[in-house]
């Protein structure tokens, strides 16, 4: 990408585009080496900044789940020490993890919180929205899991119309969905092929490492 200039399509170090997931990853190590230069740490500075960030989205929705500060502090040093976390602040499934949670504290305060209701539509679509830019489609199933539960559980079906924030679902429709309608016009056969048909194991995960 910085070789080329071309921020919206991933390319490997032949040159050859690769779509087998959304740009947003690629565009955190960029920015991290325009910053800091090609180097592991400008690869991976926004990495740790996303790893932080999870931890105060932790506190933040143990405390709306239990009303309990130091509930939520154990919540967010339990998950400080947890090995997997601390390797996964290093790898491209924590930013995925981060919009997923923060999508997911959206929908919650939508459900279960009386106040700050826009706030919690843009945490709940716009997190939702980044997750999809992130990794592809599969974080929308995380919206369809939320409003089956808030339709099929009865103490929640009365809340359900809270879900429902068209000012904030139809812009994040469009804004998010851009970069998929420019590659259906700009390389539609890459898009099909890579991201749509594009079996589990794919292309080699060594070409990930020249995509910037």
């Amino acid at each position: 990408m910085m070789q080329s200039g071309d921020y919206l399509t991933p390319h490997t170090a032949e040159g050859d585009g690769r779509l087998t997931k959304p740009p947003f990853t690629y565009w955190m190590s960029l920015v991290g080496m325009e910053i800091f230069g090609i180097s592991v740490v400008g690869s991976r500075f926004f990495w740790l900044v996303g790893g932080a960030a999870i931890l105060l989205a932790t506190f933040q929705f143990t405390r709306i789940l239990t009303r309990n500060d130091q509930t939520a502090l154990l919540a967010a040093a339990l998950l400080a020490t947890n090995a997997v976390f601390l390797r996964a602040s290093f790898n491209a499934i924590l930013p995925l993890t981060l919009f997923m949670l923060l999508g997911f504290i959206g929908f919650t305060g939508l459900l279960f919180k009386d106040d700050r209701q826009q706030t919690y539509g843009l945490l709940a679509y716009g997190g939702t929205g980044f997750a999809v830019l992130t990794k592809g489609l599969l974080p929308l199933a995380m919206v369809g899991y939320v409003v089956a539960y808030a339709i099929a559980v009865p103490s929640v079906r009365s809340r359900a119309q809270r879900l429902w924030k068209p000012i904030i679902v139809l812009p994040s429709i469009v804004i998010f969905g851009a970069w998929f309608a420019y590659q259906s016009f700009a390389a539609s056969s890459e898009l099909a092929s890579d991201f749509v048909w594009r079996p589990a194991f794919g292309k080699g995960s060594d070409q990930h490492r020249h995509l910037l």
